[in-house]
């Protein structure tokens, strides 16, 4: 593999609207070779907050109104960071992660805090078109440095993946920032605030940006983007846009998902985060070689080929979803004959066995001290009843695929639970209560919410167990599409 050094422009528009309707780019080019941008700016990453009616959708009209949502969210985001000089990176559902390519001044830092105070005000002002009242609040977070930005592949909704202290370290602090809030590094802030030098990050309120003591804030260029974001919401839209479909399952639903169309699905949401990457990263930035660079991009490129053989070798439906940074995400499906609950009782211990081990070495490991910190929940009937929508967004340049559901939200919480380490897997308390009493045992409580186990790679060749072929009757109805229902009310809990 040949790696390419660009500028970050060009990296960002090989993928957009303009580039995809040429043809100068050959399929020989695309396979042999990557292109990455190695550049100094601002990553930020928004948050908008809904309830589970919309966070856990488990009927077309919830999915259907979630996917609205998502889309306006994101024509408000884009109209603002258009007007600021900034880009979309990663639409990750609820998450939005930004790119501005500038140098860290006072005056520039002013503009990142102007652009966070009109985009917090247009939220807020337009959280009527954004929930109403599922809608439950908005934050951000960001930081500065040096990251190496590259995609991951191919199709047009592909991620844009950011390698560097400075994007992975806002992702991580996003939960624990407060509502109407801006979060930076407290080395930042000082730049323009008066701060604690005791905490490391510093938060400010935006929504009362008169009163936040900024020194060089500027009300013009504030209600220019703001005005911009709200005029954005009031975009037209055909009324099939958001209609969402019930998912066919077949044996060879697999790989990446090429479908225009939003799907809901049933199924179970792994999530594989590399321990110690972002170090790595570190070591090559301060080694200031090419050569260390390449040797990093090249170990990337063997995390992502794990990725994909791990769909491909998959003994039931996967689906892989745009990489965020270093961590995978994977929606798993239940064979096409097999019952949500019947694949309930081992897949939250063999799906995470399968990754840890490589299906029993099937898979080589991207590289020698490669190990994953891993996830898995699918949630129960009371809690999003293991529904996920996948669906395509779009910006004024690229198209994002992005998932939302009960398991994937509470699958980047368990990421978060202290005491966890390189080669442990975590589980929701609703999906080891599934389990079988043997896998049961192989957990221990992390906390309230999770059960925590480091013992998974142990099941052996066990993984094996959900690779049998359906029989030939089964095939007949390979084309029968789950059974998703309607919209009722909330307060119901019968079986769907």
């Amino acid at each position: 593999m040949e790696y390419i050094r660009r500028s970050f422009s060009d990296v960002f528009a090989a993928k957009s609207f303009d580039a995809r309707s040429k043809t100068f780019a050959t399929e020989s080019l695309k396979h042999s070779s990557t292109e990455y941008t190695d550049v100094h700016g601002f990553h930020l990453y928004s948050q908008l907050s809904l309830t589970l009616t919309l966070t856990a959708p488990t009927n077309i009209d919830d999915a259907s109104k979630a996917y609205e949502v998502i889309q306006r969210y994101v024509d408000i985001a884009d109209a603002c960071a258009q007007k600021a000089g900034g880009e979309i990176l990663e639409v990750q559902g609820e998450r939005l992660h930004f790119f501005f390519k500038k140098e860290l001044t006072k005056e520039t830092l002013s503009e990142i805090i102007t652009f966070c105070a009109a985009l917090t005000n247009a939220v807020y002002q337009q959280k009527h078109k954004l929930g109403g009242k599922a809608f439950n609040g908005f934050k951000i977070c960001f930081d500065y440095g040096l990251a190496i930005i590259l995609s991951t592949g191919d199709a047009p909704h592909d991620s844009f993946v950011s390698l560097g202290p400075c994007a992975n370290n806002p992702a991580k602090h996003i939960p624990e920032v407060t509502a109407q809030c801006t979060a930076m590094p407290t080395e930042i802030a000082e730049l323009m605030f008066n701060v604690d030098g005791r905490t490391s990050w510093y938060e400010t309120n935006l929504m009362n940006y008169l009163e936040a003591g900024l020194e060089n804030f500027s009300l013009h260029n504030f209600s220019s983007i703001l005005s911009e974001g709200i005029s954005a919401i009031d975009k037209e839209y055909a009324t099939e846009s958001f209609a969402v479909k019930t998912a066919v399952l077949r044996e060879d639903t697999k790989g990446r998902l090429t479908a225009s169309e939003a799907l809901l699905y049933q199924g179970f949401f792994l999530r594989a985060d590399l321990d110690g990457f972002t170090n790595k990263v570190q070591t090559a930035f301060a080694a200031k070689k090419s050569s260390t660079i390449k040797e990093l991009l090249q170990d990337f490129t063997n995390v992502l080929e794990f990725g994909a053989e791990y769909v491909d070798k998959a003994p039931r439906p996967a689906i892989q979803l745009p990489w965020a940074g270093d961590c995978a995400n994977i929606l798993l499906l239940p064979k096409p004959f097999e019952h949500v609950d019947d694949a309930h009782t081992y897949f939250p211990a063999h799906g995470p066995s399968a990754w840890l081990t490589g299906y029993c070495g099937a898979i080589k490991p991207p590289y020698k001290e490669a190990n994953w910190l891993v996830s898995l929940c699918g949630g129960d009937r009371l809690q999003g009843n293991r529904y996920v929508m996948l669906a395509t967004v779009r910006t004024s340049s690229h198209d994002f695929l992005f998932a939302i559901g009960w398991s994937v939200g509470r699958s980047l919480d368990a990421h978060a639970v202290k005491g966890s380490s390189a080669g442990d897997t975590l589980i929701s308390i609703q999906d080891h209560v599934a389990l079988d009493e043997r896998y049961q045992d192989l957990f221990t409580d992390a906390n309230s919410n999770f059960k925590r186990s480091g013992r998974l790679h142990t099941i052996g060749r066990e993984c094996e167990m959900a690779a049998s072929a359906p029989t030939v009757a089964e095939r007949t109805i390979l084309n029968t599409p789950l059974v998703i229902p309607t919209a009722r009310p909330h307060c119901c809990t019968e079986d769907f």
